[in-house]
């Protein structure tokens, strides 16, 4: 052999069971450092060998094809050693057998190839000890990877451990952890590092990557600290800790961001007495910070979670756990959450910008104290059926959707004003009586009381009023202002009084009813709140609203609760929408039966009175400059809340509001039946009539001027499901359309003159508005028809103008039997009459047809009889799909 080399023969265990080395120098070349590396099989070390192994490895460069045992009694001691444990189909492990000790320092560890199946395990077995110092532990993944199984002492301080080799990664599929605690105890882990361990491209899957940082199984009594799990180190948990009891944690960070499947920084699985401290967890795929699973008395303390994606600290099943000096800010769910857990402590914590700050769901006894919780997107701490729970000096601060602080299910807590929400005190009164004077107050939850009092306070900055299961609660006097839920909140509550009170400025209703009944609003201001003036909603019925100032609300009183709700004196005005609202628009139209009695109901952005129910009563009342209707009446489909009481009391505009429900031969209150000589010129009173008739019989509407209801539906006379009435020598103008009938029958129209046009139609006659006759009348419309027949029978008109500017003057749709005679029919811009599916039509008898486009033009419209004047702009008469029709003595 030539050149100046080192040649080194194997090391090992000879054929006579003899350590042989035999090691021939051919020639020295003098250089600093390592020679080359040195390449052993199988290393079995014993007591009679483990000195040898000791200095062979130790300074050294090894390659080891082969296992490492050290077996019982053996002490293999490596210093500033590098061995590269060399792989192939079939595993290494480096095992330390029970009474085996391997100590190692200022070493690394890792695999001899750099290819993703060159990996190798290492475990100390039960009654094992050791050392691992100042070393690194690559590609150490097999079995489990880094495994201590013992209850004897084993150290490790000062290490890192890499899936990779720093360059490349290993492939593995079967569970693998940076360090795994296996029925072990006594075992110290100090300042070590958890890597992913290689730069090389690849997508971080669990493959690549430790499942678990830390696996602590079947393990008590050992103590962790002053770890860095790093990011792209754990796919899975970052510590996982599974049936082990008094275990120590100090000082451990755990970053798990890109590139790991959703699961936990720490999760504790039915594992008692164990102390987790100065933890520093990061990342959004941490899915909970800490999550504690059926583990008792787990202790949690000045520990850091930021950014996680759901429960920063996530308690379950668990008992007598402590949460002290925890900072958790910015998860994706709450900063604490206890599940089914009881007789915590938790203490002192800081919650910052989570979704509830705290929150306790089926968990009893526990104490909360001195906490912080600012900035949560719901509540900061939320009870829910969790009973006699302790609150003190917990401070809650800008939760700007729900309530600071929240209790539901289970109502029994003690709860003192210690505790504050935006620096105002607050007040939790369960099964409480007395009076309460206090002009710094920022939440009050009242709770199954009676006979309590709240005299002259000032509830502020904070959530206002709960008033739960309550009766004959009462808050006379001062604010409920700037809260950033309702002023007042009902819940199944009943004969309580609010008296003299100002709630302003809350950024939801300023009083809110769901479910409650008999109470009284009275005499109080609720001004400028976000949402509504006031709500109910539900099963609330039969509250009183009495002498209230309502202003600049987004709606000033809204009712859509079970009604007979009683709303007198109020001023309702200058709110954003619409003043008074019955019903939704949608749903179940359940508040029926109120009364509205001598309410001021002005300046409102939107309509005065909305109806979306019926049976609804309204005296006295006065609507004016509202900035749509005075009052509106509503449809849901075919369902039309029409059936109300508007007695002629009530004014809109100005003028009185002439609105008849179910009137029969007389009016109620006049000694006949007769509505006359009403001069009715008020702009945009209701999308009704100016005169309305519902289910009305035998009246007569006379000598009457209606004119300018020119909103979207508003007409100068109504009629719906009235028959047999009488309308002589009216006259309307300029409104949205001049009259309706809407299943309407026998009726008589006589001298009703249009002076101005219709908006829409001058009149309408429709669904089963049967036998009704027109004499000496006139209809003329703007943008729509002059006069609209549809789905009904025997029309009769003599002696009537019809004209429109922009559509047909005369317009039928299954309008059989339609007699004209002696009509005028006008249109400047369209066809003088359209008939569509219309049978046994007759337009006679010196009637005058004048259009721009064709005269009368009959589409799928039988037995039309047409004798008549005809001045057209193309054809005078276009018959389609129509037969058996009368054309004579026409002039065209």
């Amino acid at each position: 052999m030539s050149g100046s080399k080192i040649w080194y023969r194997m090391i090992g265990i000879g054929r006579s069971g003899y350590l042989v080395s035999c090691i021939s120098v051919i020639s020295l070349l003098p250089f600093c450092g390592y020679a080359l590396a040195a390449d052993y099989g199988t290393i079995n070390v014993t007591t009679a060998n483990d000195a040898a192994w000791s200095t062979n490895l130790s300074n050294n460069v090894s390659n080891v094809a082969g296992d490492i045992i050290v077996n019982d009694g053996a002490v293999l001691s490596i210093e500033n050693a590098t061995i590269n444990m060399d792989s192939d189909s079939t595993k290494r492990l480096v095992t330390v057998r029970n009474g085996g000790v391997m100590n190692i320092n200022g070493s690394e560890i890792s695999h001899k190839d750099t290819v993703a199946s060159d990996y190798y395990g290492w475990v100390y077995e039960s009654g094992s000890r050791g050392n691992v110092t100042n070393s690194t532990i690559e590609c150490c993944v097999h079995n489990n990877g880094f495994n201590i199984e013992t209850n004897e002492s084993v150290s490790v301080y000062n290490c890192t451990f890499r899936h990779g080799d720093g360059q490349n990664y290993v492939y593995i599929t079967t569970a693998t952890h940076g360090i795994y605690l296996h029925s072990a105890s006594n075992t110290s882990i100090r300042d070590c590092t958890i890597e992913a361990g290689h730069t090389k491209s690849h997508n971080y899957n669990y493959r690549v990557r430790y499942w678990y940082g830390i696996h602590i199984h079947d393990s008590n009594d050992n103590t962790i600290r002053n770890i860095t799990i790093a990011e792209k180190s754990s796919y899975y948990h970052g510590i996982y800790i599974q049936n082990s009891n008094n275990n120590t944690l100090n000082n451990i960070s755990i970053t798990r961001g890109l590139y790991s499947a959703t699961n936990n920084a720490v999760h504790i699985d039915s594992s008692f007495n164990n102390t987790l401290r100065d933890f520093t967890i990061a990342g959004s795929k941490n899915q909970y910070g800490i999550h504690a699973d059926s583990s008792n008395n787990t202790s949690i303390i000045n520990s850091t979670i930021n950014d996680v994606g759901d429960h920063g600290i996530y308690i379950r099943n668990s008992r007598f756990c402590n949460l002290t000096e925890n900072r958790i800010t910015d998860g994706g769910d709450d900063g604490i959450f206890m599940q089914n857990s009881d007789n915590a402590t938790i203490l002192a914590n800081n919650l910052n910008r989570n979704r509830d700050g705290i929150r306790l769901d089926s968990s009893a006894n526990n104490t909360l104290t001195s906490n912080t919780v600012a900035d949560s997107s719901e509540h900061g701490i939320n009870i829910t059926s969790s009973g006699n729970c302790t609150l003190r000096s917990n401070s809650i601060t800008n939760c700007t959707e729900y309530y600071h602080l929240y209790v539901t299910g289970d109502y029994d807590q003690d709860i003192d004003t210690s505790n504050t929400v935006n620096g105002g005190r607050v007040y939790y009164n369960y099964t409480d009586s007395g009076t309460i004077t206090d002009t710094d107050i920022g939440h009050v939850t009242i709770v199954d009381c009676s006979d309590l009092w709240f005299t002259s306070c000032t509830i502020h900055n904070g959530d206002g009023v709960r008033i739960i299961a309550s009766s004959n609660v009462s808050i006379v006097g001062g604010e409920i202002e700037n809260n950033t839920m309702y002023g007042i909140n009902f819940e199944s509550a009943s004969l309580n009084n609010i008296t003299s009170v100002a709630i302003k400025n809350n950024t939801k209703q300023g009083i809110y009813f769901a479910g409650s009944s008999n109470n009284t609003i009275n005499s109080s201001d609720i001004l400028d709140n976000t949402g509504r003036g006031i709500e109910t909603l539900g099963s609330s019925k039969s509250n009183r609203i009495i002498n209230n100032n309502i202003i600049n609300n987004s709606i000033g009183i809204y009712l859509d609760g079970n009604g007979e709700n009683n709303l007198t004196d109020n001023n309702v005005s200058a709110n954003r929408g619409n003043g008074i609202q019955l019903g939704d628009n949608t749903g179940n139209h359940l508040s029926t039966h109120n009364i509205l009695h001598n309410n001021i109901v002005q300046s409102n952005n939107n309509t005065g009175i909305v109806f979306n129910t019926n049976y609804n009563r309204l005296t006295a009342n006065n609507l004016s400059d509202n900035g749509n209707f005075a009052f509106a009446l509503y449809c849901e489909m075919d369902n039309c809340f029409y059936y109300n009481y508007i007695w002629r009391n009530n004014t809109a505009n100005g003028e009185q509001i002439n609105y008849y429900y179910d009137e029969h031969d007389k009016i109620t209150e006049l000694n006949d039946n007769i509505i006359e000589n009403k001069y009715l010129s008020a702009c945009d009173v209701s999308n009704v009539g100016k005169i309305t008739l519902i289910d009305c019989t035998n009246i007569t509407i006379r000598d009457s001027e209606l004119s300018n209801n020119s909103l979207s539906n508003g007409y100068g006379i109504f009629l719906w499901n009235s028959d047999g009435n009488n309308l002589t020598n009216n006259t309307i103008s300029n409104n949205y359309d001049g009259i309706r009938l809407y299943n309407s029958s026998d009726n008589d129209i006589t001298d009703l003159d249009t002076i101005s046009p219709s908006d829409q139609h001058g009149a309408r006659i429709e669904s089963n508005s049967d036998r009704n006759n027109i004499t000496d009348s006139s209809f003329a419309a703007t943008n729509s028809h002059g006069l609209w027949i549809s789905s009904s029978e025997h029309t009769t008109l003599i002696n009537t103008e019809i004209s429109s500017v922009d559509q047909y003057g005369l317009s039928t749709s299954g309008a059989h039997y339609t007699n004209l005679t002696n009509a005028t029919i006008t249109s400047s811009s369209s066809d003088g009459v359209r008939l569509s599916s219309s049978h046994y039509v007759t337009i006679r008898d010196d009637s005058n047809i004048t259009a721009s486009d064709i005269g009368v033009y009959c589409e799928k419209s039988n037995h039309t009889e047409i004798n008549t004047t005809i001045t057209a702009g193309t054809d005078g008469i276009y018959m389609s799909e129509s037969h058996w029709g009368n054309l004579t003595n026409n002039t065209i």
